[in-house]
Formats: structure tokens, sequence, C-alpha cells
């Protein structure tokens, strides 16, 4: 195999890693463990509230939750925009004959 590809897959398989490692949580799980070690260290301080006004790194984590139902509405709408392009037209003239025509009965050989 060549570089090119060795690096792609290594790409792909970090990037299939970190999406489902944040949609599990386990990124913030782990960033939640760093704030309580970093209160930790002052016990003599309260220990502030983190969350989304004061922390940027848990508004980045939030922020695909905010942002999904445009995304999906986007989605849904270019969907749609496709299968009606697919459609095929229905034929101007097109003449449906109201009964077959039939001689009778099959002969007996």
């Amino acid at each position: 195999m060549s570089r090119l590809t060795l690096v792609r897959r290594a790409i792909a398989i970090v990037a299939i890693v970190w999406f489902l490692a944040v949609g599990a949580g386990v990124v913030e799980y782990a960033h939640n463990a760093q704030h309580a070690c970093d209160d930790a260290q002052h016990p003599d301080q309260p220990a502030p509230l983190h969350d989304d006004l004061n922390c940027p790194i848990h508004a980045q984590l939030h922020q695909p939750l905010i942002a999904t139902p445009a995304i999906v509405l986007l989605i849904c709408a270019g969907l749609l925009a496709a299968f009606v392009s697919q459609l095929a037209p229905a034929p101007a003239s097109l003449r449906i004959p109201a009964r077959l025509d039939c001689r009778g009965p099959p002969l007996l050989v």
C-alpha cells in the first residue's frame, strides 16, 4: 500500500474514533474530570460552576446539539429535491384500452 492510502485510512480511523467519543460523551466526561482535578488543587476556594457560558470547550461540545434541527431540515430538503427530480413525467397522450379483445375459450386438443 502506498503512504497516501495509509494516511487516508489513519485520518478516517481517527475521525471515526473522535466522533464516536464525542457522541458517546467520553470527551465531555474527560473534560469534566479535568475541571474536577483543577478544582481539587484549590480546596480553599469554592468550586465554580463550569458550563457553556464560562468554558469554551463546553460550548463547543454542546454546539452540535443546537444546530441539529437546521441540518436535518436541509438534508430532508435536499433528499426531497433529489427524489422529485428523478420522477418520470407522465406521457401526455396515452390511450388505455377499456377491455382486452378476446376470441373465445381456448381449444382443447
